[in-house]
């Protein structure tokens, strides 16, 4: 970004205060020993409305507070406990941009993966679909079935007034095989045999704009009106990259949200970027669980709240 001087002055006078850090008595953006960013949205909802949630797990603690008032695809989805001990809906939890632009062009295209004979490791009996976040292995007539109910909620993606994307992380595996990106990595028995066909991925900046400029722009062209995106405050949990965790997740993070940045000068009027990891972050490790992972149920409340209040023609959801 270069802006001319007499303009970059008249930005910072045009927002005072919030050209500057928030301080203790900047009790607008700061309380409650977090940070709440200011906002300028391009756009409102209406109770109602469709809103597709999609990416990791914070699209579910948003369809959360949001159930009962909108029409949620996502929330449709019921994975049986023993497919899933987590949240019934976990399943559909998407981590890194490759997987989503997969998953947002399959949508768009109205291609079904239960027609795609990919990503399905193992026997008839004991068959893992590695496009899932996770879950116990099943049949792979029970794979090919839950494909299809999961054709069924994208098929609400294209008509849908808002969807809410959640970028996670940047590292995924990728099947040079069937040439398609993973969605949790191939079991350790699966890479020492056919070590040459599994690849691990790092992505940076460039490929993960480019993947996602792909998958946005595709669903946008399909009828999906706007994108509400954001960055999980959730961590990497473990890294292939070689460096030590933490600095693979401050990596990940810091390349997702600039990507996020450039999403938002790309698509202008049809794309916000709402801070919910800044805000998270701002709390340090006491906004956090005892694990350091999961982000507490009472700051991811007040995360989602501040979006609604934001976001929805109303003064509370």
């Amino acid at each position: 970004m270069k802006i001319d001087g007499d303009k970059a002055l008249q930005n910072a006078f045009r927002i005072k205060p919030m050209h500057r850090y928030p301080g203790l008595q900047d009790q607008q953006r700061s309380r409650d020993g977090l940070l709440f960013p200011s906002l300028k949205p391009s756009f409102s909802l209406s109770r109602g409305a469709r809103v597709f949630t999609l990416g990791s797990c914070f699209a579910r603690n948003v369809e959360e507070v949001l159930a009962g008032e909108f029409e949620l695809p996502a929330m449709r989805f019921k994975a049986p406990k023993t497919e899933w001990k987590f949240r019934p809906n976990g399943l559909l939890n998407e981590y890194n941009p490759a997987a989503m632009s997969q998953r947002l062009l399959w949508a768009a295209n109205g291609q079904n993966i239960a027609d795609m004979d990919c990503a399905l490791a193992g026997s008839d009996d004991d068959c893992i679909d590695l496009l899932l976040a996770g879950g116990s292995a099943v049949t792979r007539s029970r794979a090919l079935e839950r494909r299809r109910e999961i054709d069924q909620i994208y098929a609400d993606l294209p008509g849908s007034e808002v969807l809410i994307l959640t970028l996670g992380m940047t590292e995924c595996w990728y099947d040079t095989e069937q040439k398609v990106h993973l969605n949790r990595g191939p079991l350790p028995a699966m890479v020492r045999a056919e070590p040459k066909r599994y690849r691990f991925e790092r992505l940076d900046v460039g490929e993960s704009y480019l993947m996602l400029v792909k998958g946005i722009d595709a669903a946008l062209s399909a009828g999906l009106k706007r994108v509400l995106l954001t960055v999980s405050p959730v961590p990497l949990q473990s890294t292939f990259s070689g460096d030590d965790c933490v600095m693979a997740n401050q990596f990940s993070k810091s390349v997702l949200r600039i990507v996020a940045d450039r999403l938002r000068r790309r698509f202008v009027g049809r794309l916000d970027y709402f801070p919910s990891y800044e805000i998270a972050l701002s709390g340090g490790l006491s906004a956090f669980g005892d694990d350091h992972v999961h982000v507490r149920p009472d700051i991811v409340r007040q995360i989602v709240e501040y979006l609604c209040a934001s976001y929805i023609k109303s003064d509370r959801v």
